[in-house]
């Protein structure tokens, strides 16, 4: 019995032996495989559009696998800038942002405690991974590993909201909608099954096929997924994901001159295709009543004096109002995490949630070094990539990416950005560097480590 009552004692202690080896593994392997981190990232996006809400762990604050997945890619982006010699090529702008967003969380925690980390969660996520990505070569291999698992990412979700969608018209009492939370009054947002950020992947998986489409590149293959994705962010009806899908849609025509051609020919025949497939649907009732629950979201959208529109309108002049109360240092660097983002409605009710703005939030939190920066990054992005004549890879152009990077700027007029999106401005950033020293586009990663 006392040899059993020391078996008893040590496993405690050896589970947290196992989980710290097994946390090193893990940042070993993300030090050296972006495409693991890619798997990684992609399968916790599609388990949280599963079951909604990703399980936590109370450790004084509630924990997600988000942080301990982040806190990994931070670590390994850390060892990556500091000991593979990337930190002398990071641009200035990207050093200064880190640095304004570290001190207003320092700020933040000395004032406010924990509020300050939950709040900065999000930030974290999407620069930590922004900067993982940032700190490997651009190559063609991956390249072709984001092209993969962001497909693989979007036909996931795709399943899921048709599996959804297909339990709404059943009217099955298993499944409570997301829509139910966003409009638990009404009926209004009954085919919104998953949230904006999840119906931004699709519309991101839409972009990288057109335009592949449009180049040549081997996503031709798949392009059968096209009038499925268009339809679907359509009835998903997240009016901002309608924006940040079809502008850089349209801007294909500017951004692939020399494909013009290929690409209205291949477009009218996904729009015929979409039509065959959608005529059916719409002859029934329940057609009719998808769209007119479009046509109602699409006047909402013009109307920003009324509903959430208005609401997130009013919340923005408030809330700059109060930052421009805070002083010169607010001016310059915001006011730290923690804050919160207390205001109050025209119906004098008390909202304490994000602006629903990243850029108002930027101010907010970082002032104007931090606001001025984040433009400044996917300004540089941009500009380099559409200087860069040659493709960079037949199925994610620079063109492509051009694209995604103003998907992303028209997404954060009504949102911040999930967790993925770092991927893509990572990347993005990553080939504007290495072009911009004049480095030749390696066809594996080894070979240029």
């Amino acid at each position: 019995m006392e040899y059993l009552s020391y078996v008893l004692l040590s496993i405690p202690f050896a589970l947290a032996i196992l989980l710290a080896l097994g946390l090193c593994v893990l940042v070993w392997g993300l030090y050296h495989k972006p495409a693991l981190t890619l798997w990684l990232v992609a399968g916790l996006v599609v388990v949280q559009t599963w079951i909604i809400a990703l399980p936590a762990v109370n450790l004084g604050i509630w924990v997600y696998p988000q942080d301990f997945v982040f806190v990994c890619i931070a670590a390994a982006a850390l060892m990556r800038l500091l000991w593979g010699n990337q930190l002398r090529r990071t641009p200035p702008v990207l050093g200064i942002l880190c640095a304004v967003l570290v001190l207003s969380l320092a700020v933040g925690l000395a004032k406010f405690g924990k509020a300050a980390g939950v709040e900065f969660r999000g930030d974290f996520y999407f620069w930590v991974g922004a900067m993982y990505f940032f700190s490997f070569p651009v190559t063609k291999e991956l390249l072709s590993s984001f092209a993969r698992v962001w497909i693989a990412m979007a036909v996931a979700i795709l399943l899921i909201v048709c599996y959804r969608w297909l339990a709404v018209a059943l009217d099955v009492d298993w499944l409570q909608p997301i829509g139910e939370f966003a409009d638990p009054l009404g009926n209004l947002y009954k085919y919104r099954v998953v949230n904006a950020a999840q119906a931004l992947i699709l519309g991101e998986a839409l972009i990288l096929f057109v335009y592949a489409m449009a180049t040549g590149g081997g996503l031709r293959l798949w392009r059968f997924l096209i009038p499925l994705l268009a339809i679907t962010v359509l009835v998903l009806q997240h009016r901002s994901v309608w924006v940040a899908t079809f502008i850089p849609l349209l801007l294909a025509f500017t951004l692939l001159r020399n494909s013009r051609d290929k690409l209205v020919g291949n477009l009218a025949v996904m729009t015929v295709l979409a039509a065959i497939a959608v005529v059916p649907l719409l002859a029934g009732g329940g057609g009719r009543e998808v769209t007119s629950s479009i046509a109602a979201q699409a006047e909402r959208a013009t109307n920003l004096s009324e509903g959430t529109s208005g609401d997130r309108v009013y919340g923005w002049k408030v809330l700059l109002n109060q930052w421009l109360q805070a002083g010169p240092a607010g001016y310059a660097t915001g006011n730290p995490y923690g804050s919160g983002f207390r205001r109050y409605s025209e119906e004098f009710r008390e909202i304490t949630y994000a602006p629903h703005n990243y850029y108002v939030q930027m101010l907010l939190r970082t002032g104007l070094i931090g606001l001025a920066c984040l433009l400044a990054i996917y300004w540089s992005g941009i500009r380099g990539l559409r200087r860069e004549q040659r493709s960079s890879h037949p199925d994610v152009s620079n063109p492509t990416l051009v694209a995604l990077l103003i998907c992303q700027l028209l997404f954060f007029i009504p949102y911040s950005p999930d967790y993925s999106q770092g991927i893509i401005l990572g990347i993005a950033l990553s080939l504007v560097r290495d072009r911009l020293v004049g480095a030749r586009l390696p066809t594996t990663i080894e070979a240029k480590a």
